[in-house]
């Protein structure tokens, strides 16, 4: 089941997703996938983009840049649902 779908299914807020440009420079990768280094001129195919969704009132993010957008809303999905299923169960374990 998808993000948008989970929400909707249990009654929580649809997740809207944003994203900008990284301009700082510096390249926060996941573990296990290779750095790519940024130079001033670096062309536009290096352009990294910052992806974070709002659920409600909460602000998600991540600290990775991703070079598509595409990429960035699929993890940020994935955390969107581990954080929802999180907040399932603690609500299960205080009834």
């Amino acid at each position: 089941m998808g993000g948008i779908e989970y929400c909707r299914v249990h009654g929580y807020p649809r997740p809207q997703f944003f994203f900008s440009f990284d301009d700082s420079g510096n390249t926060a990768v996941e573990p296990g996938v290779a750095a790519t280094t940024t130079t001033a001129a670096a062309s536009a195919a290096n352009v990294q983009y910052k992806v974070w969704v709002v659920l409600g009132l909460e602000r998600l993010k991540l600290p990775t840049t991703y070079t598509a957008i595409r990429e960035g809303e699929e993890k940020m999905v994935r955390k969107v649902l581990r954080h929802l299923h999180l907040c399932d169960v603690g609500e299960g374990m205080e009834g």
